[in-house]
């Protein structure tokens, strides 16, 4: 049971003052669904809180589109989202109210459409894509839909009961520490929560309420603020041509292009993927680049190898230095110029796509953030104890998941050109193990050392949380052998690290990739052994489909306000009935 081996205090171990038995997990995503399992499994009472109505993360596709993003962004702490309070009137939780949202604006706001265009399928094959004790269904193709990266991930869901602890359509609008006990430091900390669902005469209804547990995972992605450059002019640009600029996250079809010339600002994986994509349809595609790459060799690599990958009908711009004042009297886009830091000025476009990224946001957690949006109010804010600040990553974790200050609060999902499935799962083992007292950290003072080691190395900002091949594997050896020699001195039972056949596939990445684009590896310098042989009979029959679980079973029996306090204490997390501050 979690909390059962308690560690006699060691010196450079970080020492747990009480057990950990209640565990909230933010997401349920790729990366919060495996961490979800385990700590189930271990025996831990878990809740997971997802704002979507069904699991997936960012794979399932919607057609709708998301309400447009502000050019140049909003600062991080409000990148993804504004958080909604209970109104200052709200003498008890649960507080319920109903407003107008004809358009569905505050349902988009609350839980926006996901970045998953049509034709999307993904870049990391799916043998290395996969969960542990679950299999893709006997055939799998290297690479496959969003519709069957949907259906694998929900039915995991299914298959390991974890919607039965899941309140979907419900979002975290705040996380806070609790007072700890007299002489203790280890908090609680407290969700406070908000469901927004549909109601009669074109409203919806919003229910707040706090839940409390004893720790944390947030495992809600990096997909969610959408990251725009501050460039002159582009903000009136885009108040002017509201249909036809928009960030990546709500490209969804390349027939809509069909005949335009289209100008795509970016060059990393979204950028050329949806220039590919267009590039049958289109008549010219204009993609900005780069003046100087920056970064660690393997990820020039990688960009060097992205820019090869222009269309045909495709041709690279330099940075845009402005875009150019409107006089007012143009009729479309297409009549307005760009000029770029070569001095070149470059016009005719009849759309714009910002495939610019995202920046790190976590808005509830909005006494970690420090950017212009918020003044220092916090202790939180401090150099040492800040999360987010420019939003290029996050700041003070221990192996991009435990939060050094106070490892009673663990990240999931923020490592980058990683295989994601399979890498989220090791980082949710550590944590488990971690926390149920089968494997030990650092003391802070330790922890602070090993951070500050990985950003001399690394340095600070976007590469902080770059893994690539080589570093990922190591990551996850290393991890795999500390959670293993740990745990042979409690007898927990091994864990296994990447297979022999994960490693044969993912040495094929680049291939993969490039023959997935219709490309010749060879051109390329890029060796190419072809795929391992296909595995045979190892699959799961029978995943569900994403149609089917598109409302979820939640655990707010049939969704009703009232049920919130009793489905809640139904799973062992204590709901706070107050006074709303």
């Amino acid at each position: 049971m979690p909390g059962l081996l308690r560690q006699e205090p060691e010196q450079g171990y970080h020492i747990f003052e009480r057990p950990i038995e209640s565990v909230a997990v933010v997401g349920a995503g790729p990366s919060g669904l495996p961490a979800a399992r385990h700590l189930h499994e271990a025996g831990f009472r878990v809740r997971v809180f997802e704002r979507q109505p069904y699991a997936g993360g960012t794979w399932t596709f919607e057609p709708d589109l998301p309400l447009q993003p502000k050019y140049p962004s909003v600062p991080p702490s409000i990148g993804d989202f504004v958080p909604s309070l209970p109104p200052e009137n709200a003498e008890h939780l649960p507080f319920e109210k109903v407003q107008k949202d004809e358009n569905s604006e505050e349902r988009k706001e609350f839980s926006p459409p996901n970045p998953v265009y049509q034709s999307l399928t993904n870049n990391v094959p799916t043998p290395c894509m996969e969960f542990k004790d679950f299999p893709w269904p006997e055939g799998t193709e290297w690479h496959v839909s969003h519709t069957d990266i949907s259906k694998y991930i929900q039915s995991y869901a299914v298959h390991f009961g974890l919607n039965e602890f899941t309140s979907y359509r419900t979002r975290v609008e705040n996380i806070s520490q609790l007072d700890p006990p007299p002489g203790q430091s280890q908090p609680r900390w407290r969700l406070t929560l908000r469901r927004v669902e549909d109601a009669p005469a074109d409203s919806a209804k919003s229910t707040w309420w706090t839940e409390d547990f004893d720790a944390v995972v947030v495992a809600s992605g990096h997909y969610g603020a959408p990251f725009i450059p501050k460039i002159e002019g582009v903000e009136a640009w885009a108040e002017r041509w509201k249909d036809d600029i928009i960030h990546s996250r709500a490209y969804r079809s390349a027939e809509d292009y069909t005949g335009k010339t289209v100008l795509i600002v970016g060059t990393g994986t979204s950028g050329v993927d949806i220039a590919r994509d267009i590039s049958p349809h289109v008549t010219k595609i204009y993609q900005v680049r780069r003046n100087q790459l920056h970064g660690p060799d393997h990820y020039q690599r990688q960009r060097s190898f992205q820019l090869k990958m222009l269309p045909a009908n495709g041709e690279h711009l330099p940075e845009i230095k402005r875009f150019l004042p409107l006089s007012g009297a143009e009729k479309d886009l297409s009549e307005c110029r760009v000029e770029c830091t070569d001095g070149r000025v470059v016009g005719g476009f009849d759309k714009i796509i910002f495939a610019t990224g995202y920046q790190y946001s976590v808005p509830f957690l909005s006494d970690y953030h420090l950017d212009p949006n918020t003044l220092p109010h916090s202790p939180h804010q401090a150099p040492d104890r800040v999360l987010v600040t420019s939003g290029a990553g996050v700041s003070n974790l221990l192996r991009d998941v435990f939060y050094i200050p106070q490892p009673t609060l663990a990240f999931l999902g923020l490592s980058i050109n990683t295989a994601t499935f399979s890498f989220f799962e090791f980082q949710g083992l550590a944590i488990t193990r971690v926390w149920q007292g089968w494997a030990r950290l650092p003391d802070e003072r330790g922890r602070r050392k090993e951070y500050e080691r990985l950003v001399e190395a690394k340095g600070g900002g976007r590469f902080m949380h770059l893994m690539g091949h080589e570093n990922e594997v190591a990551y996850v050896r290393e991890t795999v052998d500390w959670l293993n020699a740990d745990g042979a001195r409690v007898g927990a039972p091994l864990i296994e690290g990447h297979s022999e056949r994960w490693l044969e596939v993912k040495k094929s990445l680049f291939a993969a990739l490039l023959k997935k684009a219709g490309l010749d590896p060879k051109e390329f310098g890029v060796k190419d052994d072809g795929e391992p042989p296909a595995r045979v009979g190892d699959g799961v029959d029978g995943m569900i489909d994403p149609g089917e679980v598109k409302v979820q079973k939640d655990v707010e029996r049939g969704g009703k306000p009232e049920s919130i306090e009793h489905a809640a204490a139904a799973n062992g997390a204590p709901v706070t009935v107050a006074a709303a501050a």
